[in-house]
């Protein structure tokens, strides 16, 4: 699993789960339950395949059954919501959102529901995309997929537990659902109260239905991962790779853990060969990983050169909209440039993100998403003015933050805001007010998380610190967050 790319990507981007991107699944056609306003069957069967793919995390593969559905019957209004779950680009995805509203009037209640609730989360309204599920569950109470929605709704927000009571609920209607047992084993891996022996409970679910299936072998690799146990997850992974060895996700996969633990021109071959296999929009995970595995190595100059040409790469390859692909890159590389203070660059990567997010909130033309970029670059500068001790200016950027989300309904939308105070407070040696700030931040962020217990360590909380060390060593879960902080962690677990 590689991690969402920033705090204020993952605040401000919200995650439309409502297909559920997750593991292999059961029988899609018996596990969608709710109503669909087609008479085509050519539409209900390819809609039902693009769901499939979605479980199978295949959003490129995904994204032709949907336009096939919706070319089959124009005026099928879900078909257009998955287009916008399987786009890569937020134009796109606007564009198919609003398109699926205007044909909202021929659709069931329950799917009208389903629609709003895609629309709000695409304009961070939370809150309100939270009623639309709940409005949808009771329409379509024997639908894990809409349980599974409100699941991924509830984490978004932080609710872990109302979370996996959700998950529960989708296994109740359909105890086979792997999608559902994908969600919660995941909570159990990232989201607080951890319980590694419960996620590995759920992971061998699948694996049990679906022992054949790649991501059944992928999935327990996770739970490896996260037990500490890397050797036993390198073979989970391989067995994945040789089950699908046409499909980069598990050669990523494997990369991951040969970056932890030390075989870098391993890591680096294949992210490679995932790049060499995958379609061209889904490159640009596998391409950071290969990046990052200069920063492993103790060169982050290198790390963000070779970042810096996947931006120009991604630019030429046959990829229908780019730029969301090169703004991950490009936060990556201020992620890097601020932590080790390298100015130049993480400015330069800054100008070039303002540059594609004011074109994109052009072509949009929707307030919400250009004040959501505005915040994101604002945290962008904000963090590279922390590092470099520019605190006044730091601070101002937060309050912008702020101020750009301030309509927003989504109750962990000043999460970044509070990185960059707490970071701020941090480095002016006032712990205690860094304390506060980080505590505010989801757990599972484990650059925050770091930063938290270094806050703990000078306010001389020696054993919260110490305990807090420890669990951010051993995250073992890769982006440039924990890339950057992994060795820092592991030698201060190490003391007493």
């Amino acid at each position: 699993m590689f991690k969402r790319r920033s705090l204020a990507g993952l605040i401000i981007v919200s995650m439309v789960a409502g297909c559920s991107r997750s593991g292999p699944a059961a029988d899609t056609g018996t596990v969608m339950n709710v109503p669909m306003s087609t008479s085509s069957a050519v539409a209900q069967s390819h809609f039902l395949k693009g769901l499939h793919e979605l479980d199978l995390d295949k959003a490129s593969k995904a994204l032709p059954h949907f336009q096939a559905a919706s070319d089959a019957d124009p005026d099928f209004a879900l078909a257009r919501v998955g287009i916008a779950y399987s786009s890569s680009s937020p134009e796109e995805t606007a564009s198919h959102l609003e398109a699926a509203s205007r044909k909202a009037g021929n659709a069931s209640e329950a799917e009208q529901a389903w629609i709003s609730a895609a629309v709000k989360a695409f304009n961070n309204d939370l809150e309100g995309q939270l009623v639309d599920l709940n409005r949808l569950t009771k329409l379509a109470p024997s639908s894990p997929r809409a349980w599974l929605q409100v699941a991924y709704s509830q984490k978004a927000m932080g609710r872990h537990e109302d979370a996996r009571k959700a998950g529960m609920k989708a296994l109740d209607v359909s105890p086979e659902f792997v999608p559902a047992f994908k969600q919660l084993g995941e909570s159990y891996l990232f989201d607080e109260p951890r319980d590694f022996a419960i996620a590995e409970q759920y992971m061998e679910k699948i694996l049990a239905l679906q022992p054949d299936e790649y991501r059944s072998h992928d999935l327990i690799g996770d739970v490896y991962r996260a037990q500490g146990n890397l050797s036993k997850a390198r073979i989970a992974y391989t067995r994945a790779v040789a089950l699908s060895p046409d499909d980069g996700m598990a050669l990523h996969q494997r990369g991951h853990v040969d970056s932890f633990i030390g075989n870098y021109d391993a890591a680096r071959a294949d992210y490679q060969a995932a790049m060499d296999l995958s379609d061209p929009a889904d490159v640009v995970e596998f391409g950071i990983g290969k990046a990052l595995v200069s920063v492993w190595e103790g060169d982050p100059q290198r790390a963000i050169s070779e970042l810096e040409e996947l931006v120009t790469a991604l630019g030429t390859m046959d990829i229908a909209e780019p730029r969301s692909s090169q703004i991950w890159v490009l936060s990556t590389i201020v992620s890097i440039a601020a932590h080790y203070r390298l100015e130049d660059s993480g400015l330069k990567a800054i100008e070039m993100s303002e540059s594609i997010m004011m074109q994109q909130a052009e072509r949009i033309g929707s307030e919400t998403f250009r004040r959501g970029s505005l915040a994101e670059l604002a945290y962008y500068e904000g963090m590279i003015a922390a590092r470099m001790g520019n605190y006044e200016v730091a601070m101002t950027r937060a309050q912008d933050f702020m101020e750009h989300l301030e309509a927003d309904t989504n109750p962990r939308k000043n999460e970044p805001a509070h990185e960059i105070i707490g970071m701020v407070n941090l480095l002016q040696g006032n712990f205690e007010e860094a304390i506060e700030q980080y505590q505010v931040i989801t757990p599972d962020y484990v650059y925050a998380r770091h930063h938290l217990a270094l806050a703990h360590e000078g306010a001389g909380h020696a054993e919260v610190a110490h305990a807090m060390f420890i669990e951010t060593a051993s995250y073992n879960f890769n982006d440039a967050g924990f890339c950057l902080i992994r060795n820092d962690a592991l030698t201060r677990s190490a003391g007493n």
